[in-house]
């Protein structure tokens, strides 16, 4: 049983999914720049519970953490991408992760974030950039089935063009949504599914 591995991949520029198939606990590929790596959907089926990209240059933030059912802590300080406008499934079902801090993390313009927090069942807070905002274009199933989630403060998208939204509150405990989107975006007059 191996609980913690540190790789510099660096130099990697094939896909890994074979080598995650092990049963790591801990993940730190900080510091790395893994730019020229395919890590969408390398964890697959892993047990990995703690992840830390801190200070990394990855290729995309799409489907990154998809589901990753065991994921409990990711750290993700100064984290940024090549392509980081498409966060589609970055953490889509990861069903223990309680809270994601993507207040320092790099994000582009025109940002999809469809199924980005899918199905996180116990998600109950998601730190946003204090004094920046998120151009995002597409929320479609973003917090669906979020049951935890408590608060939601979407004055981070103010400004933004939202052209879907669908299913973006389905099944989700809807307590408080904090901050209104500009009156002519979409989302400003749009009914959500509780």
């Amino acid at each position: 049983d191996i609980g913690s591995i540190e790789l510099d991949l660096s130099n990697i520029n094939s896909a890994l999914s074979p080598f995650f198939h092990v049963p790591l606990e801990q993940l730190d590929l900080s510091g790395q720049n893994l730019s020229s790596v395919p890590l969408d959907n390398i964890l697959e089926d892993s047990y990995i519970k703690s992840i830390d990209l801190s200070d990394c240059m990855i290729k995309s933030y799409k489907g990154l953490f998809y589901e990753l059912e065991c994921l409990e802590k990711v750290k993700l300080t100064n984290l940024s991408a090549v392509n980081n406008n498409d966060l589609r499934r970055i953490f889509s079902r990861c069903k223990s992760l309680e809270e994601i801090d993507l207040s320092s993390m790099d994000f582009g313009t025109d940002v999809d974030m469809s199924e980005a927090f899918y199905h996180c069942t116990k998600l109950k807070s998601i730190k946003w950039p204090a004094n920046s905002k998120i151009n995002v274009n597409n929320l479609e199933g973003t917090f669906y089935n979020c049951q935890l989630l408590e608060k939601i403060d979407l004055s981070v998208f103010e400004g933004s063009t939202v052209d879907k939204i669908s299913y973006t509150f389905e099944k989700y405990a809807l307590s408080i949504i904090a901050g209104i989107l500009d009156s002519d975006s979409p989302i400003a007059n749009a009914s959500f599914a509780t």
